[in-house]
């Protein structure tokens, strides 16, 4: 008898520690809580974060389109231009089309190179590129991203090599050109690009030595509201 007994008791026992281990849903509804408070106060950090890398890798591919401007200015023999309208997302790397090239290409149409084939409207400027699924007309930055300003030393020879390529200032919201010549020179100049969250990254190129370099993240407040 006495061991019938202590046999339930140690089962009861069993039992009782079994039960003990397991969740009430109480406590899951409380350990669910917590983890979505938890989450909900961590999610803005995680998206600054994102949006900061974001900010800087745009600002990295931006940096090896002028060093590429630069190389196939070196390589084809002709001038390259990067253009940007400001307050929007969109961008041009073309060639820079001068009246010698005009005069050649009517012998030989073939005589300006690039990328993509050229065609010559009749009129000096920027050639209009035949549009294939390996040279947009157009370029464009990440969705939520802007460009801020954009902004080139201006100087003798830039105003003599757009003058005779009759490239005007393209707009009051149109950035300032930013011109990559043969010998592997540049424009002196500097690119912002901004993000939704007012932070601001970008790049400089130095003219003498085509040097292209990022610009440290900031916040457009630390630029003093520029727009």
């Amino acid at each position: 008898m006495t061991s019938i007994s202590s046999t339930r008791s140690r089962f009861r026992d069993r039992e009782n520690s079994v039960l003990r281990s397991g969740f009430t849903l109480f406590e899951m509804i409380l350990v669910l809580t917590i983890i979505m408070v938890v989450g909900s106060l961590a999610a803005p950090a995680i998206d600054g974060v994102l949006a900061r890398q974001k900010l800087r890798t745009t600002a990295d591919e931006l940096r090896m389109a002028w060093q590429s401007a630069r190389l196939t200015a070196m390589r084809t023999g002709q001038a390259q231009v990067f253009r940007c309208q400001i307050g929007s997302n969109g961008y041009s790397i073309e060639p820079l089309i001068q009246p010698d090239d005009m005069a050649n290409s009517v012998d030989d149409p073939t005589a300006i190179s690039g990328a993509a084939a050229q065609s010559i409207s009749g009129s000096l400027g920027f050639a209009s590129q035949t549009v294939d699924a390996e040279t947009p007309a157009s370029l464009q930055i990440d969705s939520t991203l802007v460009f801020l300003s954009c902004n080139a030393t201006s100087d003798m020879r830039a105003a003599l090599t757009l003058q005779s390529a009759s490239v005007g200032a393209g707009g009051a919201d149109a950035g300032q050109p930013v011109l990559f010549y043969t010998d592997g020179t540049t424009s002196t100049a500097e690119l912002l690009i901004k993000s939704a969250r007012d932070e601001v990254c970008g790049v400089q190129l130095r003219g003498l030595t085509g040097f292209c370099d990022n610009i440290s993240l900031t916040t457009l407040e630390a630029l003093g509201g520029l727009r």
